[in-house]
């Protein structure tokens, strides 16, 4: 007999608000919680009756609930094997002098009790420090040609979440679930990812709440096909048309608490996952963060962000865990074509900026000059090549299929890389400009000679 935290797993507080909600009005809640509801009810009146023709000393109070499918009952409140565990009440206590006591109750009490259970799974968690330049880079030219197309946009969250879910095809482990059958234990492989995206949605009387709907089938999916399912996941959350299934089965989630400037979070893991995953900030490394922009960019220094994956220990081995967010770090450092299919999968007409390295010496070797004079020469070439060459990736054939490449107009063929984006070059008069950042000449061409 499951519980609703089993079977809506975190998101078991909002359908308890709901069905308090349904109790006090039916209308008031959308059509198809309202059936599940009313299915519910019929489900614990069917178990009432039932518990009458058992045997007294078999009897228990449990308040019985809706069952999840037509062959096996939901309960509301505790479990059996809860009820056994539940600690004593604590002592009735007045408040002292100078106190205010808030009660807990609907989606905040809940959410206590969820923490309590989820104590119950022995976790441990691996964290990695994350480069983030050639995601930030390759996801700003993806985007100026998708609002140029299709007036949409990737985002950070995105791109992570599908680095997760291809890292998983290398590291199933990651992606299955505890759980104890007929007396004995198993690693559980659900067959498929089914990828939780932490939404927090701001409620009616200003309060916050957290809810985990899931993307089924992540990992059969099109990086194009992920990125409309997940566009469509958070709309109907914020529109309040989530419905059931997409809270059930939920294998493993993603949340990013450093969208509010978090730097590193350990978030709780809900039984029926593996594991959670969660990105921190992203920013200059703390030593770094003092300096001038002129001077981060003249040392090609990297933003970072943190990254933590929270594990079930007693099915999946720190090693495990590390080698995981390893292989997320160099899919989103371009490495196994990462950035190549997404690219082709959307059509853009370019090819990733390359994470390469930087080879600027200048700054160290006293030749600042000479080295500066070398790339200024090599930026005058690239200038030059777009003037030849531009065309080539005109979109000029509305039955073209597919990305146009040209490797004459590659950063690596003139010594310049990703690096040197951010620093500034003499462009002679391009776009009305006698000197620009790098990113902003290729722009300028790419705009006159590529359209």
């Amino acid at each position: 007999m499951k519980t609703l935290e089993e079977v809506f797993g975190p998101n078991s507080a909002l359908v308890e608000e709901l069905y308090s909600q349904f109790r006090a009005d039916p209308d008031s809640v959308p059509n198809h919680w309202r059936d599940y509801f009313n299915e519910m009810e019929d489900g614990a009146d069917s178990l009432q009756a039932a518990e009458k023709h058992r045997e007294p000393a078999q009897e228990k109070s449990v308040e019985q609930a809706k069952p999840s499918s037509k062959k096996e009952p939901v309960e509301v409140k505790k479990t059996e094997k809860e009820e056994v565990k539940e600690k004593p009440k604590a002592a009735s206590k007045p408040a002292q002098e100078g106190e205010v006591l808030n009660h807990l109750k609907g989606v905040a009490g809940k959410i206590a009790e969820n923490m309590e259970v989820s104590l119950e799974i022995p976790t441990a968690t691996s964290l990695r420090v994350i480069p983030v330049k050639m995601l930030w880079e390759d996801r700003m030219l993806v985007n100026r040609h998708l609002e140029q197309r299709l007036g949409k946009k990737v985002t950070f969250t995105h791109l992570i979440a599908w680095a997760i879910i291809s890292a998983l095809k290398a590291h199933p482990s990651l992606n299955c679930y505890y759980e104890e059958r007929d007396g004995k234990i198993y690693r559980v492989d659900p067959g498929s990812v089914n990828f939780g995206v932490a939404i927090d949605l701001p409620g009616r009387d200003g309060s916050r709440s957290l809810m985990v709907p899931n993307i089924k089938g992540a990992d059969k999916m099109r990086f194009s096909t992920f990125m409309d399912a997940f566009e469509d996941l958070i709309e109907r959350a914020r529109k309040g048309k989530l419905e059931i299934p997409d809270f059930e089965k939920t294998t493993i989630s993603l949340t990013n608490p450093g969208t509010i400037g978090t730097v590193s979070s350990m978030p709780r893991l809900m039984k029926g996952q593996g594991a959670i995953i969660a990105t921190g900030a992203m920013n200059y490394p703390a030593e770094f963060q003092a300096m001038s922009q002129e001077v981060l960019n003249h040392l090609g220094i990297s933003k970072v962000m943190s990254m933590t994956c929270t594990y079930d220990h007693r099915i999946i081995q720190g090693a495990e865990s590390g080698q995981f967010l390893s292989k997320v770090h160099a899919l989103l450092n371009g490495e196994e074509s990462f950035y190549d299919e997404i690219f082709s999968d959307l059509d853009v007409p370019y090819k990733p900026i390359p994470y390469g390295t930087d080879n600027y010496t200048g700054f160290l070797n006293g030749q600042s000059g000479l080295e500066a004079n070398k790339k200024a020469i090599s930026v005058i070439r690239l200038i030059q090549a777009y003037r030849s060459r531009g065309h080539s990736l005109a979109d000029l054939n509305p039955l073209r299929e597919g990305p146009k490449q040209n490797n004459e107009l590659e950063l690596g063929t003139f010594d310049l890389s990703m690096w040197d984006l951010d620093r500034e070059f003499y462009c002679g008069g391009l776009g009305g400009r006698e000197k620009a950042p790098l990113r902003e000449i290729i722009r300028l061409l790419r705009d006159t000679y590529c359209r």
